[in-house]
């Protein structure tokens, strides 16, 4: 299920690395949501050390705590591990680095655009009205 749909998988892919699938379902959403309630509110963890615990592929145990974050806790740290905040200053740190990946990808993506206007294309005319809406 996701805000979008009622299928049984969400798909929240963030970026283009790690292991796993970008998809999971209610139950590996539920195993991950009880680890962060019992476990991360006490303790910081990696993602690593999370899918060890719960023998989950990490790329599944990062999608779903990204789902969680920000709907059912706010999460904690950044590249030392995770944890649940019980304050909202103790995001901030995750806060900032979320901010700073948004700008660096927005900027990627605008240098991509950019780069692929001076290129050819196959069929230029298919593309002509795509192009002038961005």
């Amino acid at each position: 299920m996701t805000a979008a749909n009622s299928s049984s998988e969400f798909d929240l892919a963030q970026g283009v690395h790690g292991h796993g699938s970008n998809t999971f379902d209610a139950f590996e959403l539920d195993r991950v949501r009880q680890f962060a309630l019992t476990v991360l509110c006490n303790q910081v963890r990696t993602v690593s050390a999370i899918a060890e615990a719960l023998e989950m592929e990490g790329r599944t145990v990062r999608v779903a705590l990204s789902w969680l974050d920000g709907r059912e806790v706010l999460l904690g740290g950044h590249n030392d591990g995770y944890r649940v905040c019980t304050v909202a200053d103790d995001g901030d740190r995750l806060t900032a680095a979320l901010g700073s990946q948004v700008l660096q990808m927005s900027e990627r993506l605008a240098r991509r655009r950019a780069f692929a206007r001076r290129l050819p294309r196959r069929q230029e005319s298919l593309f002509a009205t795509d192009e002038s809406s961005r």
